[in-house]
Formats: structure tokens, C-alpha cells, sequence
């Protein structure tokens, strides 16, 4: 199970990552703009995974 739980230190806005798995690549990309956090994320085919992201207001969490 893959679990992606990005820690955002201060001053840092932007951060690209990604780990070879024996099922593929696992990669998490983050953005933190004017208060609007962007978080791209892809896992292999045929995986699971959980993905924890913070918010002050859940209506507010969008995925597409």
C-alpha cells in the first residue's frame, strides 16, 4: 500500500519526488500557491494507496 502524506515546511512553495517500486514509479508533486495547494500524484497500475492532505474546510478538497 502506498501512503503519500506531503509535510509542507515553511518557505518552501514547490517539491517534485519520485521512487522506483517493483511495480513502477510512485511520484508526488506539490505546489503551494497564494494559499491554494496543488498536489499531483501517480502510482502504478493495479496499486493502492491512501493520500492524506490538510484543510482547514473540506468542501474545499478538490480531486479530479
Amino acid at each position: 500500500k502506498i501512503i503519500i502524506k506531503p509535510y509542507i515546511p515553511p518557505q518552501m512553495y514547490r517539491l517534485k519526488a519520485s521512487v522506483n517500486t517493483v511495480k513502477g514509479i510512485v511520484s508526488s508533486e506539490w505546489e503551494l500557491h497564494e494559499n491554494v495547494f496543488k498536489l499531483k500524484i501517480k502510482i502504478p497500475a493495479n496499486s493502492t494507496g491512501t493520500i492524506y492532505v490538510l484543510a482547514k474546510n473540506s468542501d474545499k478538497v478538490k480531486v479530479v
